[in-house]
């Protein structure tokens, strides 16, 4: 909880740091006058450089069609993590392709490519290994790594949020906490006090 509160001011600040420089290029725009042939000039710069640039990568670049990355599979919510040469996609797996209500995502699934094209499932990853339960309620989630340990945070439907370890990116993870890491109320609370920071410093908000 201190963690997260911290965070939330760091973010705060930042918030405020952007609203601040915003108002002083509003009440100052004369302290940098640039003349009408400088701008062409420097807009002929960045137009050369941004052509250089894409020819470069368009002589370099294998271009790469995927339709689905698993056919006949209904998965959502991607999160990628690239290591090496590998990229991993942890997805929520729909319970069916017949709708049975709001969202029901029945499982997480690891797949991983070293080409894009080519795609292997590793595992899948159940909510009754965790304090969810049998129930249907695997949406997003995000991984991270540290200290040689990888720590899948997920959500519990729009209720709360978890956190599972394991040694290696394609698993085996377990519940670290056997509980929520992250309230409803706290999420809902931080989002609150977002909108409002934002919205007194006329910057729109588009975290919904």
């Amino acid at each position: 909880m201190r963690n997260v509160l911290r965070l939330f001011i760091l973010l705060c600040l930042c918030v405020v740091n952007l609203g601040i420089s915003q108002i002083k290029v509003r009440k100052n725009p004369k302290e940098s006058k640039i003349t009408t042939t400088q701008q062409l000039e420097v807009n002929d710069v960045s137009h050369t450089v941004k052509n250089e640039i894409e020819k470069d990568v368009r002589k370099n670049l294998e271009v790469i069609h995927v339709d689905v990355i698993a056919p006949e599979h209904g998965m959502a919510d991607p999160h990628v993590w690239v290591q090496n040469d590998t990229v991993f996609a942890i997805c929520g797996h729909d319970e069916s392709w017949e709708g049975k209500g709001s969202f029901r995502m029945d499982r997480w699934e690891v797949w991983y490519s070293t080409n894009l094209k080519n795609w292997n499932h590793s595992r899948n990853i159940y909510p009754k290994d965790t304090y969810i339960g049998n129930q249907p309620n695997c949406w997003a989630g995000d991984i991270t790594e540290r200290d040689g340990k990888y720590y899948w945070f997920f959500s519990n439907r729009n209720i709360d949020t978890g956190v599972m370890v394991a040694d290696e990116i394609t698993g085996e993870y377990k519940d670290l906490l056997g509980n929520h890491c992250c309230q409803k109320e706290l999420y809902q609370c931080i989002l609150t006090i977002l909108k409002y920071i934002l919205k007194t410093m006329c910057i729109p908000f588009v975290l919904e």
